[in-house]
C-alpha cells in the first residue's frame, strides 16, 4: 500500500508542478492595491488530493475519521505536516480544480457501455424568476422536487427507475460500497446481480 501511495503522490506532484505553470498566465487577477501575500500553505494541493483519492479507495466511510484516526496516525512519515481538519476541508476547495483535470485527462478509462444518471436537481434561478430567465428559455423547465416548486433541470420522469435499481444494488454485499480497483469487475457484478433478479421473477412466474 506504500508503494502505491508514492507512486500515486509522485503522478500528482508531477502533474500538480505542469498545472501551476500553465495556470499562472491564465488566471484573472482582483484589481485593487492590496498586495497579496503568497505564502506557503503546510499541505501541497498534491498531498490533499492523494489524500482523497485513498480515502475513496479504503473502506472509510468518514472522511474527518479517516483523517484524523488514519492519516494522521499512521501516514505521519507520508505527512509529516498535517493541518487541522477543518483547514485540510478549506484546502480541499483550493485544490479541487487541479484535481478535477487530473482525473480527467489521466484516470478515466474506456467507457464500459454502462451509464449512470444522477437525479440531483440543478437549479437555474428562483422560482419566481422563471418568465424573466432568458440564458435557458425553452431547456429548463419548471418541476416538482421534494422541497417544492423549482426552475431547471431535474430528472423526474425516470428518477425512480435508477434510484429503485441502486436499491436492488445495495442488496448485494459486494455492491453496497464500491470497493473494486477495477470498472470490469463492478460491471461483472452489476450483471450477476441482475442476472440474479431476472432469475428469482423467473422462478416466481414457475
Amino acid at each position: 500500500m506504500d508503494t502505491n501511495l508514492v507512486e500515486i503522490f509522485y503522478l500528482l506532484d508531477e502533474f500538480c508542478k505542469e498545472f501551476d505553470k500553465v495556470k499562472k498566465g491564465h488566471v484573472l487577477q482582483k484589481d485593487c492595491n492590496k498586495q497579496s501575500r503568497n505564502h506557503a500553505f503546510r499541505m501541497s494541493d498534491s498531498e490533499v488530493i492523494t489524500i482523497m483519492i485513498y480515502f475513496h479507495l479504503s473502506h472509510f466511510r468518514n472522511l474527518k475519521h479517516f483523517y484524523i484516526n488514519y492519516v494522521q496516525v499512521h501516514w505521519k512519515e507520508h505527512f509529516p505536516q498535517t493541518v487541522s481538519y477543518n483547514r485540510f476541508v478549506e484546502l480541499q476547495q483550493k485544490a479541487l480544480l487541479p484535481m478535477t483535470v487530473f482525473l480527467q485527462l489521466c484516470c478515466l478509462g474506456k467507457c464500459t457501455g454502462i451509464s449512470y444518471i444522477d437525479s440531483t436537481h440543478l437549479r437555474v434561478c428562483h422560482i419566481k424568476r422563471e418568465y424573466s430567465h432568458k440564458t435557458f428559455k425553452g431547456v429548463a423547465i419548471k418541476s416538482k422536487t421534494s422541497t417544492g416548486w423549482t426552475f431547471g433541470f431535474n430528472v423526474i420522469p425516470k428518477r425512480w427507475v435508477v434510484e429503485r435499481t441502486f436499491g436492488w444494488f445495495n442488496f448485494n454485499r459486494r455492491l453496497a460500497k464500491d470497493y473494486e480497483l477495477n470498472t470490469d469487475y463492478s460491471t461483472a457484478f452489476i450483471h450477476l446481480t441482475m442476472c440474479r433478479i431476472m432469475l428469482n421473477r423467473v422462478n416466481r412466474k414457475i
